[in-house]
């Protein structure tokens, strides 16, 4: 009897690694549809679908250099080459560069009032978080 216990209980150990096996190898195959789908997009001649696929942070490496500004702040978003990117020419790319809290002390001189706000939201939040953490520390809440 407990011979036929161990069978059935290998039996089902066996089916629920196939099942996971088939999820996984489903899932993967998804996975490479989409990976094929994406990098068909990053191409795409509609800067908004190029900027849709640098959104979800696919293909960063290449959308970096992307003609469109809506594009390259889509790259900023994902803290991706902030390095390369506080240099932007365009002050929607730089803005992101300081929402990222990259770059504060070049960009808080920056030509533009827009990436200049975006220092000063960037340098307000982080006080705000540090004001958070003094409380915190305060109260014992650490």
């Amino acid at each position: 009897m407990l011979e036929v216990k161990r069978n059935d209980d290998m039996l089902n150990i066996v089916k629920a690694k196939s099942d996971f096996i088939n999820y996984y190898d489903g899932v993967n195959e998804k996975l490479r549809k989409m990976d094929n789908t994406l990098w068909g997009l990053i191409h795409h001649p509609n800067p908004i679908i190029r900027a849709a696929v640098a959104e979800v942070g696919y293909a960063l490496d290449i959308l970096i250099n992307d003609e469109n500004e809506l594009v390259r702040e889509q790259v900023a978003r994902w803290k991706y080459r902030l390095d390369i990117l506080v240099n932007d020419p365009s002050p929607y790319v730089r803005a992101a560069v300081a929402d990222q809290g990259y770059g504060l002390e070049k960009l808080a001189n920056d030509e533009n009032e827009m990436v200049r706000d975006s220092v000063f939201n960037s340098l307000i939040s982080d006080l705000e978080k540090e004001k958070q953490d003094m409380i915190r520390l305060a109260l014992g809440r650490v």
